[in-house]
Parts: C-alpha cells; sequence; structure tokens
C-alpha cells in the first residue's frame, strides 16, 4: 500500500504556504527623496512606543535611541536611525525612516523604494 497522501506534515506545509501567500504588502506612495532644509538636528526617543503597522506586524521605538534629521517630504520630516536600522515588515522587510509632522509620527520613508508607508494611527512621538 502506498502512503496516505494527507499526511500531518504535508497539511501542515500546505497551510504555511497558504498563510505566507496572505500577507499583506507595506502600503506606500511613491515619494520624492527628502529635501534637507534647516540645520542638523536630532531627537530622542523618551520612552519606548510600539506601533502597529496594517499588516499585522509591530515595531518598538526604543527608548533613547537617536534620530537625525535628514529632510522633509510631503507627509513631513523625515528622521533616520543614528544607530540600528529600522525595519517595518509586511509581504517583505523594508529599511524605514520615521516621518514625523506636528510632533505625530505619521508613517515610514522607505527610502530603497522611495515611498511613504503611512500609519492608520498616528501616536504622538515622545521625545526628549
Amino acid at each position: 500500500m502506498g502512503k496516505p497522501y494527507a499526511t500531518p506534515l504535508r497539511i501542515a506545509l500546505i497551510a504555511c504556504l497558504l498563510l505566507a501567500a496572505c500577507v499583506a504588502e507595506v502600503r506606500r506612495v511613491p515619494s520624492a527623496d527628502p529635501v534637507f532644509s534647516g540645520n542638523p538636528r536630532f531627537i530622542r526617543i523618551a520612552r519606548d512606543l510600539s506601533v502597529e503597522l496594517h499588516t499585522g506586524y509591530h515595531r518598538t521605538l526604543k527608548q533613547d535611541s537617536s534620530w537625525t534629521y535628514i529632510g522633509s517630504i510631503a507627509q513631513g520630516e523625515v528622521f533616520r536611525s543614528s544607530g540600528d536600522a529600522l525595519t517595518v515588515e509586511g509581504a517583505h522587510v523594508h529599511e524605514a525612516y520615521l516621518v514625523v509632522s506636528g510632533g505625530r509620527l505619521v508613517g515610514f520613508y522607505l527610502p530603497v523604494e522611495k515611498a511613504f508607508a503611512p500609519l492608520a494611527t498616528q501616536p504622538v512621538l515622545p521625545t526628549k
């Protein structure tokens, strides 16, 4: 007798493949490169801030992390991490910079894609 086609291992493998195919892509809109204006400046995160993307993935901006202003796009001011790289995740992983407007984190600038990824919930960015 041959082996059954629906073994638990095969079922688990098929389920994993189906779930991977359902992962949402990071929403993004094309953006120009940030335009630098003004003096160089830095912000430091005052306390951990957890951010949820529409993809269901979370990122935590760590307390005392330092961010350097690199310019502005239409949606706000763009800050690049002065330490560890920040990534956002959906179907793919993207390098990301903070986009801040009116003291709120409004989304992320994706430098490789030259795109802006908006946040549905725009939390106040706790800086010091």
